[in-house]
């Protein structure tokens, strides 16, 4: 292989090394060429900056292992487009794209591969990039604290109340979930239930500040609440 093929077989795998998608021997290789190669470290230099802020623009998720195949194909689609060829080039060793050397083609496919990545979390995990909380309940009758539990869990402003353990509701009566803020008398969450363990999805966003109470209401449920919370969570 000429000088010249060497340099551009380096130069083609800056794209897949600035993402740290290389074999380790590979690695070796190319950091060995870049120790006297100006002009190959210099576009690297510009690869890894873009990498770098466009990495700390997401929240790092783990990815499905079949999602890196189906990035790196749209990186060489990409990559062939704007360079205006008419085909997909060829997989080189190991099989890792050939990346067109020029430094606004590798540039693009660096953006492409960790935008695509941010995308694909996103629709792969929806809701669940937002971390649940749990807020502690406290039961406030002694006669069921000490068999009954209860917490709330929190993802953004939705909220599911659980509960493990209560009494029956009194005849005819449900339990009822209000919210309340510090400053506000309790407001009705849309959830009545009778379960005595469970879940209850609790329709009415929950807001900073807000506390969760359940009371036992008439069947129905009530405007206000008509009874001491037998449920009280800590503030969101």
């Amino acid at each position: 292989m000429s000088r010249d093929d060497r340099h551009e077989h380096y130069a083609q795998a800056l794209g897949a090394y600035a993402l740290g998608a290389m074999e380790p021997d590979e690695s070796a290789d190319l950091r060995a060429h870049l120790s006297g190669c100006s002009a190959c470290q210099a576009e690297l230099d510009g690869l890894q900056l873009a990498a770098g802020a466009l990495a700390m623009s997401v929240t790092p998720l783990r990815a499905p292992p079949e999602l890196g195949p189906r990035i790196m194909a749209a990186v060489q689609a990409q990559a062939a487009d704007t360079a205006g060829e008419t085909r997909v080039a060829r997989p080189r060793r190991r099989g890792w794209p050939r990346l067109v050397s020029r430094p606004r083609v590798a540039l693009a496919a660096v953006s492409l591969v960790l935008l695509g990545a941010a995308v694909a979390s996103f629709a792969l995990t929806g809701d669940r990039a937002t971390p649940e909380r749990v807020l502690s309940a406290r039961i406030t009758d002694r006669a069921t604290s000490d068999v009954a539990r209860a917490s709330v869990r929190v993802s953004g402003d939705h909220a599911r109340l659980v509960v493990q353990g209560l009494p029956d509701p009194p005849s005819r009566r449900v339990y009822q979930v209000w919210l309340k803020s510090p400053d506000g008398p309790p407001v009705a969450a849309g959830a009545t239930f009778a379960v005595r363990s469970g879940t209850i999805e609790i329709p009415r966003p929950l807001r900073d500040g807000e506390a969760v109470l359940v009371t036992h209401e008439p069947a129905g449920g009530s405007s206000a609440p008509t009874r001491p919370p037998l449920i009280v969570s800590v503030p969101a």
